[in-house]
């Protein structure tokens, strides 16, 4: 496969992506994201995560300061990290929030938004737990979901078995009459969003207001929340251990997360430069 010149942005989700499976950043990957910056291609993430969370996470590897632009919530949110100017494209009503709570509050699942350090769910679980961890926050468990959700939030995430999950997924794609976005995030998080939310479509933005050619943008991703970013981008990248649906729009496959997949893609698709001496990275 002939390497690129022209790829001036590598944009990558997170979790089982750039992270190993212990959700740790290997010293290959980190060394390739100060390649990337030492020939002087722009770097982003784009996550489900929140921004607040994601910054302390690479705050601890110090590569802060190697992040051009975030795309976070799945999508809600663009930040330019020189800048620190913001793009939102809107959160989901709260209409829409509890009429998806009423129609599914019999499934065995918790219903949970974020707000704040705050995960606001129906009830704790195992599954809720995975989601405070990833995101450094407290669930806020509460006797009334509904009378909380008065407002508009991010995004709304059902959480449990992945074969509810799974369940609910396919009865939103039969009955969704377009008024929200939705997509599986993990195999436990079922996650709505405003409508036209995406990564993908926060990717495209990204680029027309920083002026970024897409088709020399190389996204990375393993999930299906990811998909329109891998479709959207010039460079189109799947992690081996991604969705079979993901890979069937990868304009390349990379080894898995846990064997520095990240690296190895940048490594096969960019034209580096030879014998470049880059400096390791060590957490805080």
């Amino acid at each position: 496969m002939t390497k690129n010149k022209k790829i001036s942005l590598v944009i990558t989700d997170m979790d089982k992506t750039l992270l190993d499976n212990d959700s740790k950043i290997s010293k290959k990957n980190i060394s390739s994201i100060l390649k990337l910056k030492g020939n002087n291609i722009k770097f982003a993430i784009a996550t489900g995560r929140s921004r607040r969370s994601l910054c302390n996470f690479m705050d601890k590897y110090q590569l802060m300061d190697k992040i051009d632009y975030i795309i976070s919530m799945n999508g809600v949110n663009i930040y330019d990290a020189k800048s620190g100017e913001t793009y939102d494209f809107g959160y989901v009503d709260e209409k829409i929030i509890n009429d998806i709570y009423h129609s599914y509050k019999d499934y065995d699942v918790s219903f949970a938004v974020h707000e704040g350090n705050c995960l606001i769910c129906n009830k704790k679980t195992t599954y809720t737990d995975i989601e405070c961890e990833v995101n450094g926050c407290v669930a806020n468990e509460v006797s009334d979901f509904t009378e909380v959700i008065n407002k508009k939030y991010p995004k709304l995430m059902l959480i449990g078995k992945e074969c509810i999950v799974d369940e609910i997924n396919s009865k939103l794609t039969d009955s969704n009459s377009k008024k929200f976005n939705f997509f599986k995030s993990y195999d436990y998080f079922l996650e709505i969003v405003k409508k036209d939310v995406s990564k993908g479509n926060a990717l495209v933005k990204l680029c027309e207001l920083k002026g970024i050619d897409i088709s020399n943008v190389m996204a990375i991703g393993d999930n299906l929340n990811d998909l329109d970013m891998i479709k959207n981008s010039g460079f189109g990248v799947a992690v081996e251990n991604a969705h079979e649906e993901l890979k069937k729009y990868a304009y390349f496959i990379t080894k898995s997360n846990s064997e520095n997949g990240f690296a190895y893609a940048c490594d096969k698709l960019i034209d580096f430069p030879i014998n470049e001496n880059i400096p390791e990275v060590s957490m805080k």
